[in-house]
């Protein structure tokens, strides 16, 4: 939205505000590869999702500069980062017995 905003000629403050949010998603990004070594060490694969959050991330801010079809990826990996995420929070979720359970059948 923020960005959106500052295309239609909403202002730096729309910027700063984009830059700010994705300085604190990139912050959040940071915690959960925390969470992951503290909460699921041994689970590789997890960890392994949580550090590429982290480097997806670190990428996709380092690209925010670039111009023309750089910043295109910039954006691109805005996606990336999202779909990583939700698989994280999917795998976590499924780890702690949380979610949707099966019905029983009834008898």
């Amino acid at each position: 939205y923020l960005i959106g905003a500052w295309i239609q000629g909403a202002g730096a403050g729309a910027l700063d505000g984009h830059r700010w949010a994705g300085n604190a998603v990139h912050g959040v990004q940071a915690v959960v590869l925390l969470a992951a070594l503290a909460g699921m060490w041994r689970r590789w694969a997890d960890i392994g999702l949580a550090v590429a959050l982290l480097v997806m991330g670190t990428v996709q801010i380092g690209l925010a500069d670039g111009g023309d079809w750089v910043g295109g990826l910039h954006a691109f990996l805005a996606l990336v980062v999202l779909v990583l995420a939700t698989v994280i929070a999917h795998r976590a979720a499924r780890a702690l017995g949380l979610g949707r359970h099966r019905r029983e059948p009834a008898a």
